[in-house]
C-alpha cells in the first residue's frame, strides 16, 4: 500500500464543483455564443470484485449530478478496475442518465489510466473494443472499434430500419486514409480520402446522385490512428486555483496529465479532452480539471437551403466547449476511520483502487458526448430521408 495514489474496496469519496459550457456556431447560419453552467456533486464508491482475466480487481462506481438553473441531471458510471504491478487498468465502463440512455463500453486490451510507480509518460496504443448503447428514444448503437480507430457502426432507428457507417481502416480490412461511408435507406454517403485539399462526398439513391466537394478539414493520421490517448505524471504541483480542497487534505499533489485526441471523418469532428488530476496519498484525485472541446465541421439540421452542410473554409461550424473542476471534500475507509485510507493495514487483503472515474474517464463528459454522437447518426438518417425525397430537386 506503498503507491501514492491507491484507494481500496470499501472506500467512499465525495467531489464538488462546477461545469461551463459554451457553444459557438458560425455556419451555417450564425448564432449567438451561448453558456450554460451548473455546480456539480460526486460521490464514489470503491466495492472489490473480479477482473476478466482473473484476479482482484475493484468496480469504481461514480454518481454524478450537474445542477443547472433549469434542469438537474444525473449520470451513474461504474468502472472495472485493476491494479497490475504499478498500473492502474481500466477493462470496462457502464454509464447511465436519468433521460433512459445508457452506454457499455469494453476494451479488448485493457487501458492504462494511471501508474503507481515511477510515473513518466505513457500511452494507450490499443483503443479498440465494443460500444453497446440503449438510447432514450427505443433505438440503439453498436459499435465495434478496431486498434487503429476505425470502426464499423450499426444504429438501428425506433422509428424502422438500420444504418450502419463504416471508417475505413483496420476495421473493414482497408487503408486508414480518412475515407468511409453512411448506408441508411438506399442512400449511401460516400465520404472520399482528402486529396489536393479537398474532399468529395458522392451521394447515391435511387432518387438520384449528388457530389459535394469542399476543402479538406483533417489530414490522415499516422501511425496514431482516430483514437490517440497520451498521460505525464509531472511529479508534485501545487493544485490548480480554480480547486476548493480543504487545507487539511493539502494544497498540492501529484499532477497527472492525460490528452484524448479523437477524429471521425464520417461525422465530421474532432475532440480534444485534456485532464489535469492532483493526486494525494490516501485520497487519489484531490483536484480534477478538465476541458473537452468538441469541435463539428458537418451539419445536417436542415435549417438552410441545402439539406446538408460541409464547412466551405475549413474551419468548425460549430465548437462545443465544457470546462469541469472537482474538488475532493471528504472520505471514508472501507476498513473503517476517516482518510488517508493507503496509511491503514487491510485486513481483508482487498484490491487496491484509485476512484478514477471522476479524472482521467469522467462520467459525465463522455457520456453526454456519446449521446451527442448518437444525435448526429439521428440527423443523418433525417437528412437521408429527406434525400430521397427530394435530393433530386437540390
Amino acid at each position: 500500500m506503498s503507491a501514492p495514489r491507491p484507494i481500496a474496496s470499501g472506500d467512499t469519496f465525495s467531489y464538488s464543483g462546477s461545469l461551463s459550457q459554451t457553444y459557438a456556431q458560425s455556419a451555417p447560419c450564425p448564432q449567438p455564443t451561448s453558456t450554460t453552467s451548473a455546480s456539480i456533486s460526486v460521490n464514489v464508491t470503491d466495492t472489490a470484485t473480479t477482473a476478466p482475466g482473473g484476479g482482484a480487481a475493484s468496480t469504481s462506481t461514480a454518481v454524478e449530478t450537474d445542477t443547472y438553473p433549469t434542469q438537474t441531471s444525473t449520470t451513474t458510471t461504474a468502472q472495472l478496475l485493476q491494479i497490475s504491478g504499478s498500473k492502474l487498468l481500466l477493462y470496462s465502463t457502464n454509464s447511465s442518465d436519468g433521460f433512459g440512455n445508457s452506454i457499455q463500453t469494453t476494451y479488448n486490451t485493457a487501458q492504462e489510466i494511471d501508474d503507481l510507480g515511477t510515473g513518466g509518460t505513457w500511452s494507450n496504443t490499443d483503443p479498440s473494443g465494443s460500444v453497446s448503447e440503449t438510447l432514450a428514444d427505443g433505438g440503439a448503437i453498436a459499435r465495434t472499434i478496431a486498434t487503429d480507430g476505425s470502426y464499423t457502426d450499426t444504429q438501428t432507428y425506433a422509428g424502422g430500419g438500420k444504418a450502419t457507417i463504416n471508417v475505413n481502416g483496420v476495421a473493414t480490412g482497408n487503408t486508414l486514409d480518412g475515407s468511409g461511408s453512411y448506408v441508411f435507406a438506399g442512400v449511401t454517403f460516400a465520404y472520399l480520402a482528402p486529396s489536393g485539399g479537398s474532399i468529395t462526398l458522392d451521394i447515391t439513391s435511387p432518387s438520384g446522385n449528388k457530389s459535394r466537394t469542399f476543402p479538406a478539414w483533417f489530414t490522415v493520421p499516422g501511425s496514431g490512428g482516430y483514437i490517440t490517448d497520451s498521460f505525464a505524471d509531472n511529479g508534485s504541483k501545487p493544485f490548480d486555483a480554480r480547486c476548493s480542497v480543504p487545507p487539511a487534505i493539502g494544497t498540492s499533489g501529484t499532477q497527472v496529465v492525460e490528452t484524448y485526441n479523437v477524429l471521425d471523418p464520417i461525422l465530421g469532428y474532432t475532440e480534444t479532452r485534456t485532464t489535469t488530476t492532483y493526486d494525494v496519498a490516501g485520497w487519489g484525485p484531490a483536484c480534477v480539471v478538465i476541458a473537452d472541446t468538441l469541435k463539428s465541421y458537418y451539419d445536417y439540421s436542415q435549417d438552410t437551403t441545402r439539406i446538408d452542410y460541409q464547412s466551405t473554409t475549413g474551419q468548425p461550424n460549430s465548437v462545443n466547449a465544457i470546462d469541469e473542476t472537482l474538488s475532493v471534500q471528504s472520505g471514508a475507509c472501507g476498513a473503517g476511520g476517516n482518510p488517508p485510507c493507503a496509511q491503514l493495514r487491510r485486513a481483508d487483503n482487498a484490491q487496491p483502487v484509485s476512484p478514477v472515474a471522476v479524472a482521467g474517464r469522467i462520467a459525465a463528459i463522455e457520456h453526454q458526448r456519446d449521446v451527442e454522437r448518437a444525435k448526429r447518426m439521428a440527423a443523418l438518417r433525417a437528412f437521408a430521408l429527406h434525400f430521397v425525397h427530394q435530393g433530386a430537386l437540390r
